[in-house]
């Protein structure tokens, strides 16, 4: 890789040719942008992550294109027509192609992030009796997409609006995979899709299809033979016309094979009956069964041209508008969709070990769906989805050029067609992936959808929803059913319950807004003459738009829990807030099912380190508000709702709670010593996938200003779940706050904790936490919370079953938490308790 201000003197058919000297190059692992590429070559002294230093990168060294060169060799052909193909999965943003010192492709032509490119190269490939080899030389240029309202920029690229400081190279690169095929014979065999038409417990009606590529100047026919595992065979005779791409498609109406009966369904984690209440531990909701589909072209002299194989999901999905909100079904069983936004690394990096650590901590949350806005991952994600059971969202995004249609011309509008083609095509197999939302904050012109994107989804065959928009707009096909607007920044909780943009229907982004970094993080990421007071070097780890100070968070935060005067005490308060707000928010919606239909979380990660917008830190730090949302969305959970003081419990399991089970209600002091009221209520029955209302906090005598409310839900005496809430006899109404002041006060404790080692295997070690608030404590243990360490830095990522807890006098809790084994190398970890008594002593 090197940039063209470099390259003097040279023409791409140069660059293109063996024997160019490209020692002064930098050697780079693809895929990469220009900037992971520099990275990878120690380019930049400083951690660019770290206080204000991505400010000194010279964004100027990307005004011009860079090159990518790379000389292949791959083994001799097996036949006389076989071919041999290059694939680009993502350019960023236009480029010219050279193979072998010839131009292939022109930046005019190869233009578009989000757009797969195939070029057979089979007459430009170098053969002898070693095999094929080659070179291959592109000139990337960046995108201009400035997402700024005063912008006229019309790539339709990568773009990461305000969510992150703006890219240096603008993404500019190899951001996917490029792959050298060789095709034994003269078809390709490419996307398949296995559709689910029609699906019971007992049978399920399949439609498969693969697209067909021949390379050759001549017809060729054969016969396109498939199988799928414990199912049973099919075939069907092609004949394919010269340099011709054609869709070849088994229906279940004509191939008897595609009714299967007894079909092992997939589902989202969270969806399909289990064990009642006795389960709770670590439960298992759903199965992601999935099938294995082989597909081989074979020519009339049995020679196999081209095969493949894919995994598919026998499910079906169904979207339709319950009083107006848009409601989602799998396999015929609703499912409130919970979830939040994606956010890749700023600079494309890709990690497939950080990748399954991301799917995992969505599942520890309990959320069962990401959207992706204007992001669309590798396809190790879309496994992973498949594979872990959560749902995705693929969709453009808002702001940026994909939303300036009015300024769109010739091509733009190629851009946005073959970009939405190549993505349905690659997405359809998945059954994870249940929606393409081609609109954002607006909906397309209806003549842009008519000509753009309704016409590839109906011709891909895309087989399940697609919505215009993620706001409350009218559509070609409708209203969306959906709606966004925020609030994207801090709400105090009874904001969900009381306002009227509370929760209600299919919420498609916002939420609780400010999320400030945990002490340790904050060391990471700020320098240390910068971390106390916030300052300017803070405010660069907001967005990049209108929220970038934390004055809205922090205005509340003083107000309800007091002036912090050092960064570790902040640090500890605001956690404290976000964990309030970010719980509120997913109880809201969840209790209020099915007249609310969904929530996306704005956002579920960052793209560098972020006080914003995040349930989880850049480092895989799982801060309070994770095990907010993990509470929240449990399976069987009890909750206090902030509109009229009334006590529920939510079943989110897909089976009945049987009639037996007992809620307890205690009202404390604000030590947690002093017991105000407590009552007990003997549960109903408990619908599957319900909220029952079981009783209400009364008026209660002597209330401190600040005094606990903790709920738990017990079957014959053995303590299941528990949700412990902090109130106020001050209440929060717009101009006035809740005062949590007291638990400045709260007396100090000395914990007991101990690290018991479970089971250590290659990857990962099983561990066990268990703390002490002993009897000897004046207070309860409040907000505590545990962490390991190694060398003094934190062991990431790590999977706790619960942190940032409570315990009364006298109560001792254990905890699982697994981490890699190999972060340790072969050393013990340190477990650390922290408890918001000890500070602001």
């Amino acid at each position: 890789m090197q940039s063209s201000a470099r390259v003097t003197g040279a023409s791409g058919a140069a660059v293109a040719t063996h024997g160019y000297d490209d020692r002064a190059w930098y050697t780079v692992a693809v895929p990469a942008t220009v900037m992971a590429g520099l990275l990878q070559n120690d380019y930049y002294p400083d951690d660019l992550f770290y206080g204000v230093n991505l400010q000194s990168v010279n964004a100027s060294e990307f005004n011009v294109p860079w090159w990518f060169r790379c000389e292949f060799r791959a083994d001799p052909l097996s036949r006389a027509d076989s071919r041999v193909r290059l694939l680009f999965k993502g350019i960023n943003y236009r480029a010219d192609l050279w193979v072998n010192g010839m131009l292939v492709a022109n930046s005019t032509e190869m233009v578009g992030s989000f757009r797969h490119f195939v070029y057979d190269i089979t007459e430009l490939a170098t053969y002898d009796s070693a095999g094929v080899s080659g070179v291959i030389a592109l000139q990337i240029y960046k995108p201009h997409d400035n997402w700024r309202s005063n912008s006229s920029d019309v790539d339709l690229a990568i773009s990461f609006i305000d969510w992150a400081p703006d890219v240096p190279d603008a993404n500019m690169g190899l951001w996917q995979d490029v792959l050298l095929e060789v095709i034994d014979g003269p078809v390709s065999v490419d996307y398949p899709l296995v559709s689910t038409l029609a699906v019971t417990d007992s049978s399920a009606s399949l439609m498969v299809m693969a697209e067909l590529t021949n390379g050759d100047s001549v017809a060729v026919a054969g016969t396109l033979f498939g199988s799928i595992s414990g199912v049973g065979t099919f075939k069907q005779a092609v004949t394919m016309q010269p340099n011709s791409v054609t869709q070849v498609i088994f229906n279940y109406t004509d191939y008897p094979v595609l009714n299967v009966r007894n079909p092992l369904l997939w589902y989202p984690w969270q969806v399909r009956p289990v064990a009642t209440h006795a389960a709770l531990t670590h439960i298992q909701m759903g199965d992601q069964y999935m099938y294995s589909l082989d597909i081989q072209f074979i020519l009339e002299d049995d020679s196999v041209s081209d095969a493949l194989t894919a995994s598919f999901g026998i499910r079906t999905i169904q979207s339709y508008k319950l009083a107006g909100n848009r409601v989602y079904e799998v396999n015929g069983k609703k499912i409130l969709i919970r979830g939040a936004g994606w956010c890749p690394d700023l600079f494309q990096r890709f990690s497939a070990e950080r990748q399954e650590s991301e799917m995992r901590y969505v599942r520890e949350m309990n959320l069962n769906t990401i959207r992706f806005e204007g992001k669309f991952e590798s396809n190790h994600l879309y496994d992973l989805a498949d594979q872990y059971g959560i749902l995705m969202i693929a969709g453009y995004a808002c702001c940026d050029a994909w939303q300036r249609w009015s300024l769109w011309g010739p091509e733009q509008h190629t851009v946005a067609r073959e970009s939405t083609r190549t993505q349905v095509k690659r997405l359809r197999i998945h059954p994870s992936v249940f929606e393409f939302w081609y609109g954002s904050d607006e909906a397309p012109p209806p003549a842009v959808e008519e000509q753009d994107f309704l016409p590839v989804f109906a011709s891909e065959q895309w087989p399940v929803a697609h919505l215009c928009t993620a706001a409350d707009r009218d559509c070609v096909e409708g209203n969306s059913g959906v709606h966004m607007g925020g609030p994207y920044s801090f709400v105090t909780p009874n904001f969900w319950y009381t306002d009227p943009s509370g929760a209600r229907g299919f919420f498609t982004e916002g939420g609780p807004g400010e999320n400030p970094l945990t002490y340790e993080s904050l060391v990471e990421t700020i320098p240390p003459d910068h971390l106390w007071p916030i300052d300017a070097y803070w405010n660069y780890h907001m967005t990049n738009g209108h929220w970038k100070n934390l004055d809205m968070f922090n205005a509340p935060l003083d107000s309800r829990y007091g002036v912090a005067t050092n960064a570790a005490d902040y640090s500890e308060m605001a956690n404290l807030q976000a964990f309030e707000g970010m719980r509120a928010f997913f109880e809201a919606y969840t209790m209020r099912k099915y007249n609310t239909t969904g929530v996306i979380q704005w956002m579920l990660n960052s793209a560098w380190p972020e006080m914003i917008w995040r349930l989880y830190d850049y480092y895989l730090n799982p801060s309070a508000t994770y095990f907010a949302t993990m509470h929240a969305c449990e399976p069987l959970h009890p909750q206090y709702s902030y509109d009229d003081g009334s006590l529920w419990v939510v079943n989110n399991i897909y089976s009945v709670q049987t009639a037996g089970l007992t809620l307890t209600a205690v009202v404390t002091d604000w030590t947690g010593v002093k017991q105000l009221w407590q009552k007990s209520f003997v549960l109903p029955e408990v619908p599957a996938d319900s909220a029952v209302k079981v009783g209400q906090l009364p008026s209660i005598a002597g209330l401190t200003t600040t005094y606990f409310l903790r709920l738990t839900i017990t079957d014959k005496n053995e303590p299941l779940v528990s949700n412990l809430y902090w109130l106020s006899t001050a209440q929060d109404n717009g101009t006035a706050y809740c005062d949590f002041t007291p638990l400045l006060k709260l007396p100090a404790v000395q914990l007991k904790a101990t690290l018991k080692t479970l089971g250590t295997g290659d990857n990962e070690t099983v561990a066990q936490a268990s703390v002490l608030n002993p009897q000897t404590s004046a207070s309860m243990a409040f907000f505590v919370r545990l962490r390991l360490t190694l060398d003094g830095h934190e062991v990431l990522p790590v999977f706790w079953s619960d942190n940032y807890f409570s315990l009364q006098i006298g109560e001792e809790k254990t905890v699982t938490v697994t981490y890699p084994s190999s972060a340790l190398r072969g050393e013990a970890p340190v477990l650390l308790t922290e408890v918001y008594n000890n500070y602001f002593k």
